[in-house]
């Protein structure tokens, strides 16, 4: 279950939608969600409440290139199935929601 992710803050989310409309993406998706976020032993646990899906908890730790992805992986999968310390107090969800969108690489029609 490695996963390779690149993430960048959008500053002018109707820029960026224009940038990647240029490029040939188009949306596919529009993911809503409130998020609280806290630390747990180096991880960051996230618990998500989705429009029209529900509340999912994410457990997830950001390595470099020289970390196997499965070894961590693996590490998170114990930390949730083993006792252990408690997760630290969640941090108070943004006031807005904050809004996901899933772009694939099709011709946007004109």
């Amino acid at each position: 279950m490695a996963c390779l992710e690149h993430e960048c803050v959008i500053f002018d989310r109707h820029a960026m939608h224009a940038a990647l409309v240029t490029v040939g993406w188009v949306p596919t998706e529009r993911i809503v969600k409130q998020r609280r976020t806290g630390d747990w032993d180096g991880a960051t646990v996230c618990a998500d409440v989705v429009d029209g899906l529900g509340a999912f908890v994410e457990v997830e730790r950001v390595v470099n290139s020289q970390h196997s992805g499965e070894q961590v992986q693996h590490g998170l999968d114990a930390m949730k199935t083993e006792p252990g310390p408690q997760v630290g107090p969640l941090q108070a969800a943004p006031v807005e929601p904050n809004e996901t969108v899933i772009a694939t690489q099709e011709r946007a029609e004109r």
